[in-house]
């Protein structure tokens, strides 16, 4: 055991400081990839623990679409355990004389909705309220401050009278007592104003549209039986079931959608890293082969060997390891990524103790792993490669040659494995295609093009139906180029409920954006979203029967493959004929518009005059918001292949100096002079970026259009991958000369070299 320890400590003074480097370098790239793994499991559990904190969902979620909430009656009905409501209000907010209309107004029970405050506290009292975060971004309001409000009587509500007639109600002030978060955020990211349980209550004159009900039941009871004692209340036949939750199936579907897509960036970086780690092993942990081949000889047995190794393995680990732990904790502290921020409650750095005693448990296995594979690679001697031949063929001069040769070479000198080109090559790839992956991603959630928005403006309102027929206005007014009706209904296409965006033209030709086949003629024809066509299993050519909620039902074709503005490709298209047939009731209440050039701006505020629309009518469509869960998992790709890129570059341009210092050394001896070999290493760098370039830059982009191609297609948007050829031309250029600046520092270091250094020199690896 001595002469081990004698070793070890010959082995640390011989690194010296390059040997805390090492091992921080080592920490780092491992806390990479547990970073991003434990980050991937706090996303998984986030909707699990977000409900949580509220005491889970519902039962039972209801709503009641008018009148004053039946509050005080669900709670009497026998099985009923709890109940919360929050209703729709029309009490608006006045800030610097100007109303704060475009905002949705509730009241009630803030667990209904899932609130939780960022800041300040929760309503309690009705002169009280709290914004979302989506509202508090635009600046309008300060905690603490109180402001008037105003609100529209119930006689308004019902008659409408919104767009044309000023707010009947003055209700004094209100205060602002806090920010909140909720997860309705994440399904419709709108401006949201709260105001205290009490409110509907207490202010018995403000107008009142819908309520949104969530009742909790005893054990073993029914929700069928609920449903069934609610429609025999006094007020109750009109009150329905609602699909929606505290955390919605869209989103929990869309944080799978991002894990899955995490988990392969955790597969992709655990590898990368593993594999940095074992290279880096290899080379200095253990006896380097002439110096074992020589322990051999003098008695060392391949036990003392294997504990020379477990020691410089737990010592590099004593560094290691914490910086892993470190790392890896302040990555996992930004996670969820992106949308799904909004389902942490617990925000910041937390522990993963899987995550940590696998991830140090596999670091020092990879470290002790690599410096034993690496000891039995069997070498062989050296001979000129093939790009040396090249080289010299080609009439290069003894700096070519070299850097030729080390630019595809191993470390060693004799070490078989000329894999650094393809590694180069196979990280630039991927950088290339997750940038391009994440840029295309981006360009498709921002363009309303390519989820069905065909029109220049919309008005009206699309959850009730209209009192009037504006759409003559509309086609009369002169600043008015192209006019369709339109109107949004749910049908049931083989038993799968679709959102139908059915449109009527009426002058020009707006219409529902087409990615195959032909959009819908007549009304016994329907164009479904891809989303949709893979939900109903049906696709052009075939029939499904479509139903409506009072039982009425007929047979359509599927003729086109279609994107809708409001479901994008989890939609429907049919002519306003054809809905008619199954909901004789329907109405023109949403008018689409392209305006004549230069009308915009005069036709706006007079358009909408003529028909109310509510603020965020249309967001984006559920299958284009998924995008935004995804977005991320590229990016983050990115940025972790760029570090393993630059760390790898670092290390090579290091270790080729360290480890090749012999043959430096006998150039130096036999006349090179210091200006020769710092040209060398520049061309070996050079060599290898322009390599890694010229290969990794098209199969980044072949790769990539692919994988932007079965996403979209996947969602039912209209397909399209960027192409910034002027952006990857810079950023290759600029990885090339970066490489170069990197390189410099070790040139001037094999230029320092000389002759009466080479008997100090490490035997050759």
């Amino acid at each position: 055991m001595s002469e081990t320890l004698f070793r070890v400590r010959a082995w640390g003074r011989r690194l010296g400081v390059s040997l805390l480097g090492v091992a921080l370098l080592l920490g780092l790239v491992a806390g990479l990839a547990m970073g991003l793994a434990a980050g991937t499991r706090r996303t998984a559990s986030a909707p699990s623990r977000y409900l949580r904190s509220f005491g889970g969902d519902f039962d039972l979620r209801m709503q009641q679409p008018a009148g004053r909430p039946i509050t005080e009656a669900l709670r009497s009905i026998p099985g009923v355990r709890a109940v919360s409501v929050m209703t729709f209000v029309t009490a608006i907010p006045i800030v610097d004389g100007s109303m704060v209309f475009d905002s949705n107004f509730f009241a009630g029970d803030v667990e209904m909705g899932g609130f939780f405050a960022r800041t300040g506290r929760l309503p309690e009292r009705p002169d009280e309220f709290v914004i979302n975060e989506v509202l508090a971004r635009q600046g309008l309001f300060t905690v603490g401050e109180s402001y008037p409000v105003t609100a529209f009587s119930q006689d308004q509500v019902t008659a409408n009278a919104f767009g044309s007639e000023p707010p009947a109600l003055d209700l004094g002030t209100a205060t602002l007592v806090g920010i909140v978060d909720d997860a309705g955020d994440f399904d419709d990211p709108s401006p949201m104003i709260v105001y205290g349980p009490t409110f509907v209550s207490d202010v018995p004159e403000v107008g009142v549209i819908v309520s949104l009900i969530g009742i909790r039941t005893d054990a073993g009871t029914d929700p069928a039986t609920i449903v069934d004692r609610v429609h025999a209340l006094p007020d109750g036949a009109n009150v329905f079931v609602a699909k929606d939750r505290i955390v919605s199936d869209d989103a929990k579907r869309a944080v799978r959608l991002q894990v899955t897509a995490l988990s392969i960036v955790v597969a992709i970086a655990t590898f990368g890293c593993l594999l940095v780690i074992a290279l880096v092993a290899r080379r200095i942990v253990g006896p380097p082969a002439g110096e074992r081949e020589t322990l051999r000889a003098l008695g060392a047995t391949v036990g003392s060997l294997r504990q020379e190794v477990a020691l410089e393995t737990v010592l590099i680990g004593a560094v290691a390891a914490p910086t892993a732990l470190l790392v890896s904790t302040a990555i996992a502290a930004r996670f969820p990524l992106g949308a799904l921020r909004v389902f942490e409650r617990d925000p910041g750095w937390q522990w993963d103790g899987t995550v940590a005693l696998v991830g140090v448990a596999a670091l020092l296995g990879v470290i002790a792993l690599g410096a034993l594979i690496g000891r039995r690679v069997r070498r062989r001697p050296a001979a000129p490669g093939l790009a040396v031949s090249l080289a010299a063929r080609a009439g290069g001069r003894m700096p070519l040659t070299v850097g030729a040769e080390l630019a595809v070479d191993g470390v060693g000198p004799n070490s078989r494995w000329r894999v650094a080109p393809l590694l180069a090559a196979l990280g630039v790839a991927g950088v290339v295609g997750s940038v391009i992956v994440g840029v295309s991603l981006v360009d498709a959630k921002n363009d309303p093009t390519r989820w069905g928005t065909s029109y220049d403006a919309l008005f009206g309102n699309p959850f009730v139906p209209a009192p009037i027929d504006v759409v003559p206005d509309f086609d009369a007014d002169p600043d008015v180029a192209s006019v369709s009706a339109a109107t949004i209904e749910s049908l049931s296409f083989d038993g799968t409920d679709v959102q139908v965006f059915a449109v009527e033209h009426v002058r020009g030709n707006i219409e529902p954006t087409l990615i195959a086949g032909r959009l819908p003629a007549a009304a016994d024809e329907l164009a479904l979203g891809a989303e949709a066509a893979r939900r109903v299993g049906v696709g052009i050519g075939d029939t499904v029967t479509a139903s409506a909620d009072d039982g009425s039902s007929r047979t359509l074709t599927v003729v086109g493959r279609t994107v809708t503005p409001d479901s994008g490709g989890a939609g429907a298209t049919m002519t306003f004929e054809g809905v008619l047939t199954l909901r004789p009731t329907a109405t023109r209440n949403l008018v689409l518009v392209d305006f004549a050039p230069g009308g915009e701006q005069r036709a706006v505020e007079r358009l909408s005059q003529l028909s109310f629309g509510p603020p965020d009518a249309f967001n984006k469509p559920t299958s284009v918001r998924a995008l935004e869960r995804v977005i991320p998992a590229p990016f983050t790709l990115t940025v972790l292949l760029s570090v393993l890129l630059a760390v790898g570059t670092l290390y090579r341009l290091v270790m080729i100096v360290r480890f090749r210092r012999r043959e430096f050394t006998i150039l130096r001896a036999l006349g090179a002079e210091g200006r020769q070999l710092r040209a060398a290493i520049l061309w070996q760098i050079s060599i290898l970026a322009v390599v890694a370039l010229a290969v990794g830059i098209p199969v980044g982009v072949i790769i990539s259009r692919w994988v932007v191609s079965a996403i979209l297609d996947r969602i039912g948007i209209v397909p399209g991958a960027a192409a910034p050829v002027g952006w990857l031309l810079l950023g290759g250029s600029g990885a090339f000369v970066l490489a170069n600046v990197a390189a410099v520092p070790p040139a001037i270091r094999a230029a320092s070299l000389r002759t009466n250094r080479l008997t100090d020199d490490r035997p050759p690896d």
